[in-house]
Formats: C-alpha cells, structure tokens, sequence
C-alpha cells in the first residue's frame, strides 16, 4: 500500500499500527475520487463522514499530504466560526505537515486579502515536475474572511490557471447550508460565498476572468444530516460525486460503544453513564435565577470523580492533561454563576477537610460499578490487550496525589510575566470557556481554556474543570476527559451528535469516564447510534454498488416520535421528503419484552402453534450441529399470521407497527423481490429446554437501570438479542469452505459486521433468502457483570430476529427521508406517499 510522509511521521509518532492503517485505507479511498484537471469549471463536489471526536483532522491532514504527493498544489480549509477553533486546526496541520518526512515543501498563508504580504503571483504553482511547492490557508467561515480569500484567488488569472485546488470544508454542516428556501434565488451569506469560491464566481456571483486548473471540494462532518437533506441544485454544495465514510480504530469510544449498538451485538453499552434526576435539573435552574447556592449532589460527584483521577493519573506517572467538562446551560452568564457555586462548594469542603473522605467514597463506589472486567464484557474488540490496561488502584495508594490537588486549592490559569506565558499548578484549573471571557483578568489571570504546551509543562498531569456552552460544543478537544456534567437539552440529532465531547480516544484512562445526563438526553443519545450505524451501512451499500449520491440519495432514518429526537433543523433539510419505505437490508430484533406472565405465556403458546404447522412440513426441516431446527423454503402466508399474532411491546421502535411491516413484505412476496423463508428455532447456552423443542434455551441478561426508561415495572430491555452467527445458522460453513477453498482467504467467521455475514450468505446462495430466527430465553438467565443484571422473568421470553435481503427493492410506504430526486430528474410523484410536514 502506497504511504505517505504524512503517515510515516504518525508512525514515528507511535501512533498504533491499526490507527494508522485506517488514515491510510480511508485517505487513499477519498483520493482516489480526485480529479487533478476538473476544466472548464466542473469541480468534484464530495462530502467525507467521520465520527464525533475522532481525528478527523489527522484524516484531512492525510488527505492534504496525499494530494499534494499528486501534484495537488493549494489547499484552502474552510474551519467553522470560533477563531480559537480555527487557530488549533491550524497549528495541528502545519505542526503535522511541516514534519522531516518527504520532500513536500509546505508554506502555511495566513489570513488572505489583496493586502496580505503573499500574493498569489510571487508563488510557485507551475507544474514542471520539479515544484514541490505547496501551500495550504485555514480560513474562518464569515463573510470578510471568505470575500477576501475569493479576491486573492482570482486576482491573477495566469497563476489561477496552474492552481490544483482542494477545498475542504471542515464542519461541513455548519455554517455554510443553504437556510433559505430552495425556490429563492438568494442564497444565505456563507454558503453563497463558498457556492462561489468553489463554482469560480467573484465574491458578488459574477464569472471569474480566470479558471482553475482543478477545483475539488470535500466536506468533512460527523453528523451530514443537513448536507444530504438540504439541497441538490446544480451550483449547490451537495456531494454529487461521492460519499465517503472514514473508518475509526478498535481504540474509538463512539456512541455504539458507549451507549449500545442494536446492530453490533458486542457494544451493550458501558455502565458509565450516571442520571441527573429532575429534581437536580430543576435545582441547577434556581441556581441560574440566583435561588439557590447549594451545588447539586450529582455535580459534586462528577468532580470528586474527576479529583480521583487526577489522583490516578499521576499515580501512574502521566503528563498530559485531566479535564472535567461541565455543560448545563448555552448562556454565558449562567457559565459564571456555576463557577461560583464550584469556587465556594471547594472551599467549604476543604476547609473541613471531609473532601478526601468524599473523594474515597466516590472513588469505592465508582470503581465497583464498573471493573476492568466489565469493559472487557462491553467493549471485547478494544484494541490493547486488556492486561495491559490500566486497572484502578486502591485509594490508598492514589491518595496521597488527591490530597495535593485539593491542597493546591483552585483557581484559573495564572501568567507570568511575560506576554502569553502561562503558569500551571498542581491544584485546579477552573476554565470558563465562552465568547464573554476573551481576555486577561484584574488578577492577571487567563479564564479561557489553555493546556500546557511542551515550553510550559510542568511535569505532571495538569487539572481543568471547563464550563461553558456553544464553544465546547463542537471541533474543541479537551484532552483528558474523564468526567463530563451534561444538562443540554435539544431535539435535533446532529446538535446532540456534535456535543458529545466524550466521544473519543482513551488510551491509558479506559476505566475513567464517567458521564452524567439526564435520562431522556441518555435515550436520545442511544436512537443517535441506531440513526449513525444504520446511515455509515446505507453510504457503505451505496458506494459499494458503484452509485454516486447524484444518481442514489442518501435514506436517512428519523425519529418515530419527531418530538423526542429531530435530524437537523427544518430550514437545513427544506430537499427532505418521506420516501417509498424500503425495508431491504433491515435487520429487526426484539430487545424490549413485558415482563407480564400472560403476555409471554401466551407469546410462547402463539410460537409452539407456529411451529407446529411448519412441522407438517416435513420436506423442509433439518437441524445443525448446534441442535438449533431449521425450516427452509417456507411461504411468507405462515410467517404473516405469526408475526401478526405476536405480541410486540409498544416501545419497541423496530416493530414499531408490525402491520406496516408485514404488509410491505407481503406486497413485495407478490411482486416477486422477496422469496421464501428460512426460519430457524435458535439454540443457546442454558441447561434448560425451550417448553415444547429438545433446543437449549438462550440466556440473556437485562441492560442495568432499565427503569430509568419505562415508568411500569413490567419492562425489560436486553440490549442485542442476536449474535453474528445466528445469521449464519442455515449455511453449512464446513460444506461452504470445501466446495469453495478459496473463501478461507476472503471471508471471516468472526466479523461482526453485517458486510461479512451479508458476503457468507450470497456465496452460500442464500443472499436473496429472508430469515426469521426465534429465540426463547431462560426466565433465570443469570450475570456476573456488573453493568448487566439477572433477566428475572416471569416467563421464558421468545424473542425475534428478521433478516431482509439487501438491496433497494422499492415501495409504496414512508418513515424515512431522503433528498427529493424528483424535482432534479423528473420523477413521477404518482403513486409516492409524501407528507412534507412529517419531516420537520
């Protein structure tokens, strides 16, 4: 595989050798999309989805070396509208692209106009095989910063004709969407200047003397909800060309690893999240409004947690930063009065000195409910070994690193004399970061965020307790992040997606994190990963097919309840529409259950009559090696009245309305595009029987503090029914290798991913056989994992897995959204089912 100097310098960096194969498998994908000649002005428009808190800026940084490698020559990243923000992605590229790898001469051109003392015609953009010059500027995205990089561009038409281009827009779903109306000429301010720089239009929309000589834009975003819902005119931002996902490292801690996966089976989710009850909401609001002065129980916990790993960080000798991120409110004011509550909680606590007693409490408690065994449960692909990660040490044995932080007290970030050279302690660090705090204080002190560099490091791992609002709440890394109070309340995914500052990297503090919410943010943030897994396989499915976002449009799955969770602004997805629902490629699990003795008697009564009109079936049935029954070539008329006689909990979002369902099923059975079944009665590892079938039943266990969701006490949540292999149960994987040898060096039993299980069965001749796998789960099933607890059932449960060929087949019926292709390809609206209001 080809390797850049760029990937070569992270590998020096001691970068891990997984995270570096995926900068470079990612970066060559999204390369290869480039074009170095896009004349006469027809420029690549593409859109790069990465995750929350993942390096998207080592990618870019990648990218940017790769391109340049190709003769790529000027690259303009467009960075959000917080200048900090823009600094620190600046400094992280020149850092990284300027290092002694390669023979890339980069030139970072700061701030451009027509006054900037370098002017495009005293640069080398010539290709003659011998330039290796390149030049790179990180511009803001308002609308001064954007008029003059346009002007200095375009000022010479003759070095306007030998400039390569790559634009890419970072945040790519802020700032630069289009919020008008489609039908309105005008476009808004930002996204009309950047519409313009990349269709080579001056800064007022007039065609530019010049031309490029290659024109690519990219933009790079976690959550492209807008960017694929707003617009697809022709001069639009949309991603006409490509859609790309970058890969992330078995090191990541994203959303399906933190808070569930119901397509991953091995993320349950870690039991780190604590609740904020409302009573604490409510008292946080008084605090604000100057009524209370009393600091929440919870939020003293979250920083008795975050000093405890202060304590474990130093025990074990690091020197990077703790950080503490407390986020309840977006105004400024209210950033402020939290930070008094803090100041005086501390002194009072320190003063009695009861806070180490509190600090070992928390830590006993904290390290109980969450071992170095129940994060090898939740997270078993965790790239490092488990025995070499950091397990919590006694109390003892960290306290004495407690004890100095609290002596040390807390205060800001002090300056020394000289001009922005800050001082760092061995106490805390209280950050208030917001555009109010923008300087210095009358005690000389820095109240914004600012970590030590390597000039100023004292040695030790530094503490910061940051408050604030809207500048945390996208593109800022706070290093060291181990214990977050989160009370932001929105109902729109991508807001939510982009404040989740947890998400990320922990190596060498893997047991740390703790977050605590509310509990409705915490069920938004678990529909926020159904949403995020079910879009990365849609893009997967459609790049793969060889289809382009023009031709396709990206399907997008919204909330049942619109109320509870909205994909993005109604004015950033005005191209939206319900489109012809399309079930195929779905994987459905029930993992939501009555725990009501009648219900799941009579769900058991329901499955043994099922079965036992497929027994009369003989021709059809075999078992497998795990004693597991399978029923083969069934007719759907038999599954139909199962599934509509099954009596599905209401909170189940995946069976949502079971009639629907089975209705689009049964219209595309008649229309052919689905065949006959398999359905298999699933073996498990219990010791009992299913009630009617010599099948050992499954064991489950229950998803920890399941009543946070459901007032009734009749719920029961289990996470992931399913295990990859259950999808393999029908295939004779000893018969498949033998009659095809060479899937030994294609294909891997192990992946979980629906990819490889999808591969298996197409080889095996059943890519186009739907499924359904019923399960019965043991009443008793027991656990020792802390995060998890006993089913407690008051009945076996029968659980249900469907499995739907992939592939578009197309239908009549609605409940996702996607672009309308309609009005840009003249596509009937007949027979389409469309409410424009169900997408708001």
């Amino acid at each position: 595989m080809y390797r850049s100097p760029f990937c070569e310098y992270h590998e020096k960096k001691n970068f891990d050798d997984e995270t570096i194969y995926h900068i470079e498998k990612t970066t060559e994908k999204i390369l290869r999309n480039l074009h170095g000649s896009t004349q006469p002005d027809k420029p690549m428009r593409g859109l790069v989805v990465g995750n929350v808190q993942s390096g998207k800026t080592a990618n870019m940084g990648a990218l940017m070396a790769m391109a340049a490698d190709n003769g790529f020559n000027m690259f303009i990243i467009l960075s959000g509208t917080i200048e900090n923000l823009r600094r620190q992605t600046q400094e992280r590229l020149l850092k990284d692209l300027s290092s002694d790898y390669g023979n890339i001469s980069w030139e970072m051109l700061e701030q451009l106009s027509l006054m900037s003392t370098k002017q495009a015609q005293n640069l080398h953009f010539e290709d003659d095989g011998r330039n290796r010059d390149r030049y790179f500027t990180v511009s803001l995205k308002v609308k001064s910063r954007l008029e003059k990089l346009i002007e200095w561009i375009q000022k010479d038409p003759h070095k306007q004709k030998d400039m390569k281009i790559l634009v890419i827009d970072d945040e790519a779903d802020q700032a630069g969407i289009n919020t008008n109306e489609i039908e309105e000429e005008e476009r808004r301010t930002i996204n009309r200047l950047i519409v313009n720089l990349v269709q080579n239009k001056t800064k007022k929309g007039k065609k530019a003397k010049g031309s490029y000589k290659a024109m690519n834009y990219i933009g790079y975003t976690a959550t492209p909800y807008a960017n694929v819902l707003n617009e697809m005119e022709k001069d639009s931002l949309y991603p006409f060309d490509f859609i790309a996902t970058l890969d992330v490292s078995n090191l990541y801690f994203g959303p399906q690893q933190i808070f569930g996966s119901s397509v991953i089976p091995e993320f349950n989710g870690m039991n780190i999240i604590r609740t904020i009850p409302e009573s604490e909401v409510k008292q946080i609001k008084q605090i604000y409004k100057g009524q209370n002065a009393e600091m929440p129980e919870n939020m003293q916990k979250a920083i008795l947690w975050f000093i405890d790993c202060v304590g474990f960080m130093r025990y074990y000798g690091s020197k990077k930063p703790v950080s503490l991120l407390i986020h309840t409110s977006l105004r400024t004011a209210d950033h402020d009065k939290i930070a008094r509550i803090i100041s005086g909680w501390f002194k009072m606590v320190c003063d009695d000195y009861e806070i180490i007693d509190l600090c070992e409490e928390v830590w006993k408690e904290e390290t109980k409910r969450f071992t170095l065994e129940d994060f090898e449960e939740s997270y078993s692909s965790y790239g490092i070994p488990f025995e070499k990660i950091r397990d919590y040490p006694a109390f003892d044995q960290i306290e004495s690193f407690v004890e100095e932080v609290i002596d040390a007290g807390i205060q800001s970030v002090k300056l020394n004399e000289k001009e922005n050279d800050f001082k760092f302690n061995r106490g805390i660090h209280l950050c208030i970061d917001n555009s109010k705090n923008n300087g210095i204080n009358e005690n000389n002190e820095y109240i914004r965020l600012m970590y030590p560099n390597s000039s100023n490091n004292p040695g030790y791992a530094t503490a910061f307790i940051v408050i604030g609002g809207q500048t945390l709440s996208r593109g800022l890394t706070l290093e060291g992040l181990v214990s977050t109070y989160f009370l932001r309340r929105t109902g729109q995914a991508d807001t939510l997606m982009q404040m989740g500052r947890w998400f990320g990297y922990r190596r060498g503090y893997e047991l740390l994190p703790r977050i605590w919410m509310t509990n409705r943010v915490s069920r938004q943030f678990e529909y926020l990963s159904e949403i995020d897994e079910e879009l990365r396989e849609t893009i997967k499915s459609m790049m793969a097919t060889g289809n382009t976002p023009g031709e396709y449009g990206v399907v997008v799955k919204t909330s049942p309840k619109l109320s509870f969770l909205r994909l993005t602004a109604k004015n950033r997805m005005q191209s939206a529409r319900k489109v012809e629902m399309d079930y195929s490629g779905a994987r459905k699990q029930t993992q939501i259950f009555h725990n009501d003795s009648d219900i799941l008697k009579y769900n058991i009564e329901v499955t043994k009559e099922f079965y036992n009109k497929l027994s009369q079936q003989k021709d059809h049935k075999s078992t497998n090696d795990n004693k597991e029954i399978i029923f083969r070539n069934i007719s759907y008329e038999f599954i139909k009245t199962y599934l509509n006689k099954y009596k599905f909990h209401e909170n189940l979002r995946a069976f949502s309305d079971i009639e629907l369902f089975t209705d689009w099923i049964q219209k595309m059975t008649d229309e052919n595009k689905i065949l006959n079944w398999n359905i298999i009665f699933a073996s498990g590892t219990s010791k009992k029987k299913w009630p009617f079938l010599d099948v050992p039943m499954a064991r489950r266990s229950r998803k920890n503090n399941e009543k946070k969701y459901d007032e009734q006490d009749d719920t029961i949540r289990i996470g992931a029914l399913t295990s990859p292999s259950d999808y393999l149960a029908d295939i004779d994987i000893k018969k498949l290798l033998k009659n095809k040898p060479y899937l030994k060096y294609d294909i891997d039993i192990s992946k979980t991913d629906v990819a490889n299980t999808n591969k298996i069965r197409r080889e095996a001749g059943l890519g186009s056989t739907p499924q359904l796998i019923i399960y019965c789960i043991d009443k008793d099933s027991q656990t020792t994992a802390e995060e998890r607890g006993n089913l407690d059932a008051k009945n076996d449960i029968i659980g249900l897995a469907v499995n739907i060929p992939g592939g578009r087949i197309g239908t009549g019926y609605s409940t996702k959204v996607m672009i309308d292709l309609r009005k840009y390809k003249n596509i009937s609206d007949e027979g389409a089912d469309i409410d424009e209001d169900s997408v708001s």
